[in-house]
């Protein structure tokens, strides 16, 4: 005989009682745990809500750190990494249909591979949420900074301290369990679609010169191929949506559909975004070349030339000096005219004076041949030819640049508005208070997103054993991760101190190809091992080997994947040295843990009620 009972102060523990059939037989008791889930009640919307907040957010940082690689052929980067992004968000709409549990690439290799892969995707991607939350921080921080009152934000430490007040505010937030209500959510994703349709549409109508934009890229040159590849890997952090809408799936009411069409939505429309306002970006501050450097005279020469006729010899040097037997000329004139240029009138000339420093920059020069004259009364003229086409030949620091790299990297958008506000002066105040106060309320949202992932993501680790139980301890009142939820925002904080968004852009992509490799690869072993396993969603584009369908996105995604990741490996130390820090630390816990453990590996299953 059997009877069953639970058992509600024991969150969903049951017992089941075994009695014998003769008088005195014993009474057996079986104690049986069942695993925690969510309550599966977002809908579509939500869910896209949610992750197109998530994945337009990235606009707001990731542009201005893709031009400082890309230049002039960011939209084209953002372009062809969004089909990428599509073959990834395949992968994932697939293994979250079949799989549908917080997650993402870890729950796909517990089920394809074993639970040390399994651990390190979920290990990696939890360094990718940390270095995401790093990043909307500081991000917040640079377009608060913008505004004349918090111009001091821009100066360390106060933006490090503003970043480490964001972080503890939202930690506080988040261990109470206090969230955003949906409806607020929904009004914030509409305000922001129409904030970026009339950036784009602004950009387009005032600075919009196809021919001009198209003809400042000139590959391997302006970028070079290094720059171009290296522009994909700052991209990349747009990935961290797809794994936002995967951790929603063991909460969507119908994962089968719901998922699926969540990862087209959310990926066609954001993308589409990134490469319109990339495009209003480097049509309102478009490349250009640039010569900059300083003049000096010796004290010596200033001293022979006030008392004769002799004339002053110029010194150019590419960078400040402070020895103190130079003196900075102020008032040389810097004057540069075109003798073979591609766009430009040749007889156009541009003049610059040095400043009390002898600094001088000449913008806005084009692909082309320039003579270089610099002259002031009293010194001996200094003239250099250079040739805009190699830029490593000029005898002056020459480069190609934006005002985009140069003075928005850290806040683009400000930069565009700032752009459309010079055609619209009665716009200017408004419109930067706007975008500024606005993209600082988005980007304060994505960071509270990172660090409900990295609670969701806890949540999964934690319910298959991979990490102490001490991480994933619930709060007794407020029933929230809140010691995984404290050392992980701290973790954010201390990742965040370089104050560098393309640094922190290094650790993400090094930590995150590896997670959405190893989904890539989830999804084609299991096509291998379980071909009649239930799919509510399937790759429909496949290759035929050895009597089972491999999907060829998911082929071609992870080879994007390993190809950036391989970039930032060799190419970017600190990102490399700081993440392999982390993910090195965290497998040595994890061999620790389960070695030490009392319960016994799952072995690539879930307990099972």
């Amino acid at each position: 005989m059997k009877d069953t009972a639970k058992n509600p102060q024991n969150g969903g523990e049951s017992k089941e009682i075994i009695q014998g059939t003769l008088p005195g037989d014993a009474a057996i008791i079986r104690r049986r745990e069942k695993t925690a889930s969510l309550k599966r009640s977002l809908s579509f919307f939500s869910i896209f809500s949610f992750a197109y907040g998530n994945l337009s957010s990235c606009i707001y940082y990731a542009l201005g750190v893709a031009a400082l690689y890309a230049l002039g052929a960011t939209p084209l980067v953002f372009f062809i990494a969004s089909i990428f992004f599509l073959f990834t968000a395949a992968t994932y709409a697939e293994g979250s249909a079949a799989i549908p549990e917080a997650g993402g690439s870890s729950s796909f290799a517990r089920k394809a591979f074993n639970e040390p892969t399994s651990f390190v995707a979920g290990w990696c991607l939890l360094l990718a949420y940390i270095v995401t939350i790093s990043i909307a921080a500081t991000a917040a921080i640079g377009y608060l900074s913008a505004l004349e009152q918090f111009a001091f934000l821009k100066q360390s430490p106060w933006n490090i301290i503003a970043v480490g007040a964001i972080l503890l505010v939202l930690m506080v937030i988040n261990i109470v369990g206090t969230r955003f209500s949906a409806l607020m959510s929904n009004v914030f994703i509409i305000i922001d679609i129409l904030t970026q349709i009339f950036i784009i549409v602004m950009g387009f109508l005032f600075f919009l010169n196809l021919p001009e934009l198209v003809g400042r890229i000139r590959l391997g040159v302006v970028p070079t191929w290094n720059q171009l590849l290296l522009g994909f890997y700052v991209v990349t952090i747009a990935f961290t949506s797809i794994e936002t809408i995967s951790n929603l799936a063991g909460e969507s009411r119908d994962p089968g559909t719901t998922m699926p069409r969540t990862f087209w939505y959310t990926t066609l429309a954001t993308m589409s975004l990134f490469v319109l306002v990339s495009a209003a970006a480097l049509s309102s501050m478009p490349v250009e070349f640039r010569i900059e450097g300083y003049l000096y005279t010796q004290v010596g020469d200033t001293l022979r030339g006030s008392q004769t006729s002799e004339q002053i010899q110029f010194n150019y040097y590419k960078d400040k000096q402070n020895k103190p037997d130079l003196v900075p000329i102020q008032n040389a004139v810097i004057r540069v005219r075109g003798t073979e240029n591609e766009h430009q009138d040749r007889t156009e000339i541009w003049r610059e004076l040095t400043d009390e420093k002898g600094y001088f920059v000449v913008k806005g020069l084009d692909f082309g041949k320039y003579d270089l004259k610099i002259y002031k009364k009293g010194y001996q003229d200094l003239e250099f030819n250079f040739d805009t086409r190699h830029p490593e030949t000029a005898p002056m620091r020459g480069l190609w640049t934006s005002d985009l790299v140069e003075n928005w990297k850290n806040n683009p958008v400000a930069g565009i508005a700032d752009a459309i506000s010079g055609k619209l002066p009665l716009l200017k105040h408004p419109l930067s208070i706007w975008i500024s106060l606005f993209a600082f309320t988005v980007l304060i949202i994505a960071t509270n997103s990172g660090i409900v992932g990295v609670s969701r993501l806890i949540f999964s680790l934690g319910s298959h054993n991979q990490i102490p139980h001490i991480l994933a301890k619930v709060h007794p009142k407020f029933n929230t991760p809140y010691i995984a939820i404290i050392v992980f925002t701290m973790v954010a904080f201390i990742i965040a101190l370089p104050a560098d968004i393309e640094k922190l852009a290094q650790v993400y992509a090094f930590a995150a190809m590896i997670s959405y490799t190893i989904a890539h690869a989830s999804i084609i072993a299991m096509r291998v091992k379980f071909p009649d396993m239930h799919r509510p969603f399937k790759i429909k584009l496949n290759l035929r080997i050895a009597g089972r369908d491999i999907p060829i996105t998911a082929i071609l995604g992870g080879l994007f994947c390993i190809a950036v990741w391989i970039l930032v490996a060799f190419y970017k130390d600190y990102g490399r040295n700081v993440a392999l820090l982390f993910i090195l630390s965290g497998i040595l816990i994890y061999h620790i843990y389960r070695k030490s453990s009392e319960g016994s590996p799952t072995d690539g299953k879930q307990n099972k009620s």
